[in-house]
């Protein structure tokens, strides 16, 4: 298990990425966190692509995943934009802390998918004007 959190400043508005890796015998476990004010722009899609580009490139994985709240829509549509495949639903997965029992989407990019998924995030991230 490898756990990070490394962060850096745009503008002087923090920007963090919690990363936690599980890597086991299917491939990667990727939970990541961006603050909430670099949601839904170039900071999340540059992450993804970091991320991928560790996971399949440098540690060789032969799949990511991908866990989302199955009440967390702009969280699904996010992870399918940039290439990741609906593998199922994981009910129940957790218990959150007012007591919600969370139902979770799982989501996977397979190894040989990452050259497209790369693609695909590239093209996303010049079409953004940074800052």
């Amino acid at each position: 298990m490898l756990d990070l959190t490394p962060h850096q400043l745009i503008d002087g508005q923090k920007v963090q990425l919690e990363l936690l890796c599980d890597r086991h015998i299917e491939g990667l476990k990727i939970a990541v966190a961006n603050e909430k004010l670099w949601q839904k722009t170039f900071v999340n899609t540059e992450s993804k692509l970091l991320l991928l580009q560790l996971a399949f490139k440098h540690v060789n994985a032969s799949r990511v995943e991908f866990l989302t709240d199955l009440n967390n829509q702009n969280s699904q549509r996010a992870i399918e934009r940039i290439g990741g495949v609906k593998a199922g639903l994981i009910r129940q997965h957790m218990i959150l802390r007012k007591g919600r029992k969370r139902d979770s989407v799982i989501y996977s990019i397979l190894n040989h998918e990452w050259t497209s998924v790369k693609d695909n995030l590239n093209s996303l991230f010049a079409a953004y004007s940074l800052p």
